[in-house]
């Protein structure tokens, strides 16, 4: 009798098991579900192109609709307001670079600031651009630039050119950059400069009011950005998002297509640009809205768009404050029991 007792027992014990392990697969397939309709809905949101509608007024200031400014997304008393946070951290992390005449410090935002009343309107105000609410897996990044006094290298102008979107993230289709500090008109024609330099320029964006360009700089131009592309196509991960001028300008990057002639090209932009190339003045309040990848027409696919490469030129004058927010979908596990759920998976 106690024998069958015993086994009783197992037998229960073991239906008990069973039935916890059902709940938890249960309780994390919904909870995968819920994951996937979020992404949906993000997804759905981002593709209704809610920067075109709405009291933005966005300008789509190139000639293909990846870039978009948009003035005053930021009031004085905000911008202020995230300065005073903000910046202190930032300035901890300044640092200048051998050679380059500029200083940057770069913060991720963390989550005690994240809870601020302002930053956490600034962050829904980029929701509603977008289409995507605020989560987890985004980023949203401060970026502090000075002059450091360094006159022996006046010519080195860039840190970098690079991509926002790459293999690490696949999920970011867009990001928004706000000038929290810059040139600012003031009544009238009477114009009150806070910064010179400091200038995002893309050197392979058209912009609308480009005027026409001679055909060597035509020539010149369309030679850069077959190099940018031979980078984008590059197998590791590390070179194909990012151009590093401190090597580029030393002819490190020569063995994988992008040699010195190409990097002082690019570099000399930031004085002189091209006629057609796209380049933002820092204006403060503004924001640039800058698209991944391409929305296809039946709004099913999000391919990467590997010509927006763009790079902030050295302040010569002043302080440059930019906080970035890339807006990626959220990340979500596809239960295999549901087939067919999330058909956004193959988005990307």
């Amino acid at each position: 009798m106690a024998g069958m007792d015993r086994n009783a027992v197992g037998a229960l014990a073991g239906v008990v098991i069973l039935i916890a392990i059902a709940v938890m697969g249960l309780r994390e397939m919904v909870h995968s579900v819920e994951q996937c309709e979020h992404a949906e809905r993000a997804w759905d949101g981002f593709v209704s192109r809610p920067w075109l509608h709405g009291n933005f007024h966005a300008r789509q200031v190139d000639t293909d609709g990846y870039v978009f400014e948009i003035q005053n997304f930021v009031s004085a008393g905000e911008a202020e307001e995230l300065r005073r946070l903000l910046e202190p951290s930032a300035r901890d992390k300044l640092t200048s670079r051998a050679g380059f005449s500029g200083a940057r410090g770069r913060i991720e935002v963390e989550a005690e600031y994240l809870q601020n009343p302002v930053v956490k309107l600034i962050q829904e105000r980029i929701a509603v651009l977008t289409g995507i609410p605020p989560h987890a897996d985004e980023v949203l990044q401060l970026t502090l630039s000075e002059n450091n006094g360094d006159t022996a290298h006046p010519w080195w102008h860039l840190h970098n050119v690079h991509l926002d979107r790459n293999e690490r993230q696949p999920r970011r289709v867009a990001s928004v950059l706000l000038h929290l500090a810059g040139d600012e008109a003031t009544d009238g024609d009477s114009v009150s400069t806070h910064i010179q330099g400091g200038d995002t320029i893309f050197p392979c964006v058209d912009t609308r009011a480009g005027e026409g360009a001679s055909k060597d700089e035509d020539a010149k131009r369309a030679e850069v950005c077959r190099a940018l592309q031979t980078i984008y196509e590059h197998p590791n991960p590390s070179i194909k998002r990012l151009i590093d001028f401190s090597q580029a300008l030393n002819n490190k990057l020569a063995d994988v297509g992008f040699d010195r002639a190409a990097a002082a090209e690019i570099n000399s932009w930031c004085v002189r640009s091209p006629e057609r190339m796209l380049r933002f003045k820092p204006s403060a309040g503004a924001a640039i809205l800058i698209l991944n990848g391409r929305i296809e027409p039946n709004a099913s696919t999000h391919t990467h768009v590997p010509h927006v490469w763009h790079g902030g030129c050295r302040v010569t004058k002043g302080s440059k404050l930019l906080l970035a927010s890339f807006k990626e979908l959220p990340s979500w596990r596809r239960p295999s029991r549901i087939a067919g759920y999330c058909a956004s998976q193959s988005v990307f």
